[in-house]
């Protein structure tokens, strides 16, 4: 899904890279707490994550609507 997103959306400038670089630092977040035993994921790590996820659903959203 990261990459398909990455080469329908992001490659063709139809939303902003950043928007690519979301679900690849959540992906990246999500493996190092399920597998790292020393994950260190701060609270400011966890909110930062849930803004960016909120902005990564509505760009989304705008292009289904």
């Amino acid at each position: 899904m990261i990459a398909a997103f990455g080469e329908q959306f992001a490659k063709t400038q139809r939303v902003g890279v950043r928007y690519h670089a979301t679900p690849l630092g959540t992906f990246a977040l999500r493996s190092a707490a399920d597998y790292e035993t020393h994950a260190a994921l701060t609270r400011e790590t966890a909110e930062e994550t849930l803004s960016n996820a909120g902005s990564f659903v509505a760009v989304c959203r705008s292009l289904v609507s």
